[in-house]
């Protein structure tokens, strides 16, 4: 209940995607940290809610998922998000 308290609702009904509003939660908490750190791409599938057996190759989920959700709460909400890959 206090991580949702420091959610902003007015930022989070900005966001048409679901992808885009779960990509938001989970990143604001990192917010007087700075970064989330290295996080698995499958803990980043359970995370933003993708389905078991949806965009299984990289390319489909960069391009249908991550980089719009990066995309929208950047221009939406009140912080930064900069996605970093390694393989």
């Amino acid at each position: 209940p206090e991580i949702y308290a420091r959610i902003n609702l007015s930022v989070q009904e900005r966001f048409g995607s679901g992808y885009a509003l779960a990509l938001y939660e989970n990143c604001v908490r990192f917010r007087r940290v700075g970064t989330t750190g290295w996080i698995t791409l499958e803990r980043w599938r359970d995370l933003l809610g993708v389905e078991e057996g949806q965009y299984e190759q990289f390319k489909y989920l960069n391009r249908d998922v991550l980089k719009p959700a990066v995309r929208e709460v950047n221009r939406y909400s009140d912080i930064r998000v900069k996605m970093e890959t390694k393989r």
